[in-house]
């Protein structure tokens, strides 16, 4: 379920997390903690849930925004100018279905929508790998996002 609010992620290992930035998509509606993609052929920016499997690339999780003095608690809609910050390069805790066992640990996590990560790969683009002993609860994961997945061991 795409995100309705803002909400602040818990991060860990981001002593060298990437910082980067791109234009929201007009009409996109992008909250702070949203998992990014940008569209591989325009480049601009939007939240996971708009995305599908096919033509986006994983950005981020997005953790601010520039020439916004407010931001709204309804969310930052795309104008084309508009630009959203995003971290990678770091793990994030992030709820999961129940699909999701320490069977995947090293194998690529996908979006499923702008908050959760999941293993089937027709759900979204790639967003990083499930980290080992990262299980936090049955339904939250630890996943590093930016890396390059192992074979799959399933």
């Amino acid at each position: 379920m795409p995100l309705t609010e803002h909400r602040m992620p818990v991060k860990r290992n981001d002593a060298y997390a990437f910082v980067g930035s791109g234009v929201i998509a007009t009409g996109s509606i992008v909250f702070e903690g949203a998992l990014l993609v940008a569209d591989q052929i325009t480049g601009l920016i939007k939240p996971a849930a708009d995305a599908g499997a096919a033509g986006s690339a994983f950005a981020g999780v997005c953790t601010n925004f520039k020439s916004v003095k407010t931001v709204p608690t309804t969310g930052v809609v795309g104008d084309g100018q508009t630009i959203a910050e995003f971290e990678t390069n770091l793990e994030v805790l992030l709820p999961c279905p129940g699909s999701v066992t320490v069977a995947d640990v090293g194998n690529v996590a996908y979006a499923y929508d702008d908050t959760i990560a999941t293993d089937d790969s027709t759900a979204g683009p790639g967003i990083g790998v499930f980290v080992a002993g990262g299980q936090e609860s049955t339904n939250t994961v630890w996943v590093r996002f930016g890396v390059a997945a192992l074979p799959d061991a399933t």
